[in-house]
């Protein structure tokens, strides 16, 4: 029930932002990169099977970005031993490792799962969201 309350007041910050003119919703260009890759799939998991995940994003824009929160979609999910604290400012061209603790459970109807991690960002005054994905196939 909390997950859904959060999700609720989320769904109204980013309504209300979209409304307010605060969120680019048109923009294709992305403001991070991220190393090695958006989507990452581990291959085979068992359920219960822990995994390190590391995404070093870097800051493509002219501009210094603002990395304000990371929402993962999943408890599962979470954020790792890291000495960042947020709102983390990211000059052009810098780089910032994110590592995150994924807990791989899967649905029981399913052999395949997909998390995503979506990332707030503030650049050029604006709000942007971006987002990386983890996934993995059952292996029994």
């Amino acid at each position: 029930m909390k997950s859904f309350y959060l999700n609720c007041t989320l769904l109204l910050i980013g309504v209300t932002c979209i409304v307010m003119g605060r969120i680019n919703l048109r923009s294709n260009r992305s403001v991070i990169k991220a190393f090695p890759q958006r989507d990452v799939d581990i291959g085979k998991a068992a359920a219960g099977d822990e995994h390190r995940v590391t995404f070093r994003i870097r800051n493509v824009q002219d501009n210094a970005i603002t990395l304000v929160s990371i929402h993962p979609d999943c408890g599962c999910t979470q954020l790792g031993e890291s000495s960042t604290v947020f709102p983390a400012s990211l000059a052009p061209s810098e780089s910032m490792d994110l590592v995150f603790k994924w807990k791989v459970a899967f649905a029981d109807s399913t052999n395949s799962i997909r998390r995503k991690i979506g990332l707030h960002l503030l650049c050029d005054g604006k709000s942007h969201f971006e987002f990386l994905t983890l996934s993995a196939t059952r292996s029994n």
